[in-house]
């Protein structure tokens, strides 16, 4: 049995269910690599409009961007608010699909 959350959606289910904690193993994935976030946003925008010479410019950005996001700024929050804040990949596929909706919005206004 396989059980993927987030650990923010895991606060409320566990006092109700105590066997998640005594009786299963967390297997928890921290950071995505450079290279899977770009694969990714490689397979996002080939399935787009977005044409081939900006395509490389914007993998890396979004790439650049959700690192950051993970890494630096998370770090800046703990520090100053002494909570922790996890960025999961989910996050990175909504701002992948965000990026193809305001390129296509912006292309039809240009049109």
């Amino acid at each position: 049995f396989v059980l993927c959350a987030s650990p923010a959606s895991l606060q409320p289910i566990l006092p109700r269910f105590p066997a998640l904690i005594t009786r299963c193993e967390v297997d928890y994935v921290s950071q995505w690599p450079t290279q899977s976030l770009q694969a990714i946003a490689q397979e996002a925008l080939d399935n787009s409009s977005v044409p081939e010479e900006a395509r490389a410019a914007l993998i890396t950005a979004c790439s650049s961007l959700h690192a950051y996001m993970s890494e630096d700024l998370a770090k800046t929050y703990s520090r100053q608010y002494r909570r922790l804040v996890h960025y999961p990949g989910q996050t990175y596929l909504m701002l992948l699909d965000m990026l193809v909706q305001c390129y296509s919005q912006s292309a039809a206004q240009l049109e």
